[in-house]
């Protein structure tokens, strides 16, 4: 197929470039173009090979879309055997990155050095950067080292801004930094947000990075779009180690963010660790020490590792109804506004956005009905684009090699989520579902499990959610084969049993996953009880062992516990409803701090919380949902119009 761009001005006469820009709203516009350019490529080229896809002459796009697969599998011999036989090194997939990105995202230097061997461009750029950005992303300190020995360029630009630096900043890669600011890097480039390579270290506990980045003139009280400077990010994600050494370096400690919050408030509300206030100059606390909401530089920790409950009380007073309609409102507003500028259907938004409406609206909360309704229709249209591809894969499972997500594994994420958000409102079967449908139940692995390619924690972060999420959609939305899906359903529920659950989301979503499969009670208390085991003395849960519970994973946690069969009644299940109810934010909203790798692109959705802001929003979600299991049904009746 060759470089896609040239592929779409041939077939169309248009011409399509990544944006290089801020994500201004007329760039937003156009890189939604773009991703949907990249999708009509995608077509054309099934479309144009369709009826020789499956005989002996060699297809492009056909072995592209292998090469990606091999990649993602890490099977070295096939990449090898691809590229002999003619597969285009500098070929973009859907999205519009090359193999050589691809296989920096997974981290596979030998992949890279056999694309590189054939002439893949390591300077080629994306609206996700280069195959440097890529690698500083995803944390593959080797794959970046010899890139950066290759002489890959250090400034490649990133739709949203973020740069190599500011990534491998985050991941904690010493020496790529090192290397980096070597070549020349702006130690103070800022991303669209305002965030700068000192707040990304700050944020994730960086030390040593923060070090570099200072010797090099980082501008250490430098703030971004929400007045946060890397002192704030440290202190609210309760690096201390951070804290000490940023105000050894002249941070100041009597800063105050856009909302006029000062930086005690931000680290009792958010990283509620004692040991932050006590860093910080007596004066930049002492007002806020008098608010119960602080009574943290006194204060030892619980068992669990998290302040006393007097340091999460909340700053406005909601019962459980009231702090569920105050989440919906925050979700729909950001719903509203990314559905207007994302140039593709999400998992978080058209997903777990419509996860809860339709839960919400079931349970006889008000919703806006309108909204709900113009996202189904956002999926109907964002997937129905694919039906002649769906209708072919159907029966070719070549074919579906060339289904947009199917060459980088994130069709059951995707589909699960999304299709889940449909069932929430009770779409009925039709052609279109089925299709996708049966597109999501033939990337079952052999085990029974289904997988994803991306590492977005904590919305693909588990096999066991993915694997649960699809369980939802078959049952749903059965295939054209429903003696198939049982026993498709039958090797899900093996693999759940079978497989240990490590972190609190794998036990989650192994109780999920065990419920939608129909295991019994006794699989089901055991999984309960696992999941319970994790609660820690402040009735929340977390997603990393050792680190303060945060309303994602109780979120997930608790409604993972209602479907499983334990009583939203119950002393554990209130426990965590109260946790919930103290650390709701006064917008209706809940924060957490972003973890995820930033694959994709960056740009403000109008929800709170900054570049956090995605994470918070599916923490949102969970808790709202979390909360609506345990509400009763409001007097008033759910809004229709």
């Amino acid at each position: 197929m060759g470089d896609p761009r040239a592929t779409l001005r041939a077939a169309t006469g248009m011409s399509v470039r990544p944006p290089r820009r801020p994500l201004s709203s007329k760039g937003l516009k156009m890189l939604r173009w773009y991703t949907r350019a990249m999708m009509v490529v995608t077509l054309l080229a099934l479309l144009a090979a369709n009826d020789r896809i499956c005989s002996a002459a060699p297809n492009k796009a056909l072995m592209g879309a292998d090469l990606f697969i091999a990649i993602r599998e890490h099977d070295h011999a096939a990449v090898q055997s691809l590229l002999g036989r003619g597969a285009d090194p500098n070929l973009r997939n859907w999205l519009g990155i090359t193999p050589l990105m691809w296989s920096a995202l997974k981290g596979d230097l030998a992949a890279c050095k056999s694309l590189v061997a054939r002439r893949a461009d390591i300077q080629a750029g994306s609206p996700f950067g280069n195959a440097l950005t890529v690698a500083s992303v995803s944390g593959s300190q080797d794959v970046a080292l010899w890139l950066l020995s290759r002489g890959a360029r250090v400034d490649a630009e990133r739709s949203d801004r973020m740069t190599a630096l500011m990534a491998a900043s985050s991941s904690g890669l010493d020496p790529v930094v090192r290397l980096i600011l070597a070549r020349g890097a702006e130690v103070n480039a800022q991303d669209v947000e305002g965030m700068t390579a000192l707040m990304q270290a700050a944020r994730r506990g960086r030390p040593g990075i923060l070090q570099q980045l200072l010797n090099r003139g980082a501008r250490v009280n430098q703030a971004d779009n929400r007045g946060w400077t890397a002192l704030t990010y440290a202190a609210a994600n309760g690096q201390t180690d951070c804290v000490r050494l940023l105000l050894s370096r002249g941070a100041r400690a009597d800063v105050r963010d856009r909302q006029g919050r000062d930086l005690a408030r931000i680290a009792a509300r958010y990283s509620r660790d004692p040991r932050v206030l006590n860093l910080l100059p007596a004066g930049s606390v002492r007002a806020t020490k008098q608010a119960p909401l602080v009574r943290l530089a006194s204060a030892g920790t619980t068992s669990a590792g998290s302040v006393p409950t007097s340091a999460t009380v909340s700053q406005v007073a909601r019962g459980p109804q009231q702090a569920v309609e105050a989440g919906l409102k925050a979700v729909q507003r950001g719903t509203a506004t990314f559905s207007k500028h994302a140039p593709c259907v999400s998992c978080h938004h058209q997903g777990l956005g419509l996860m809860l409406t339709g839960l919400a609206q079931d349970r006889g909360f008000a919703i806006d009905a309108a909204l709900a309704k113009s996202q189904t229709e956002v999926v109907r249209k964002g997937v129905g684009e694919l039906t002649p591809l769906l209708e072919t894969a159907v029966h070719n499972p070549e074919a579906a090699k060339l289904v947009p997500a199917v060459d980088i594994g994130d069709i059951p994420p995707t589909f699960g989520y999304v299709l889940g958000g449909m069932a929430a409102h009770h779409e009925q079967p039709d052609r279109l579902l089925t299709l996708c449908s049966d597109l999501l139940a033939k990337q079952q692995r052999p085990d029974g499990s289904f997988h994803y390619g991306f590492t977005r924690g904590p919305i693909e972060s588990s096999y066991f959610t993915v694997t649960a999420l699809a369980l939802k959609v078959l049952k749903s939305y059965p295939t054209t084969s429903p003696e198939e899906d049982a026993r498709r359903i039958a090797r899900a529920r093996e693999w759940l049993l079978k497989t240990p659950a490590a972190t609190t989301d794998e036990r989650a979503g192994k109780l999920l996953g065990l419920a939608y499969s129909g295991a019994d009670e006794t699989a089901l208390d055991q999984a309960a009880e696992a999941v319970l085991a994790g609660q820690h003395a402040d009735g929340g849960w977390s997603q990393f062992q050792g680190k303060p519970s945060d309303a994602y994973a109780t979120g997930f946690s608790l409604y993972a516990l209602s479907q499983g069969g334990v009583q939203t009644s119950s002393p554990a299940y209130q426990r965590g409803v109260q946790y919930l109810l103290k650390t709701q934010e006064p917008d209706g909203s809940w924060y957490v701090s972003k973890w995820a790798i930033p694959v994709n692109f960056y740009f403000h959705a109008d929800f709170p919380h900054g570049e956090s802001q995605y994470i918070s929003y599916g923490a949102t979600c969970w808790a709202t949902m979390a909360l609506i299991m345990a509400s009763p049904h409001p007097v008033r009746q759910a809004r229709t119009q």
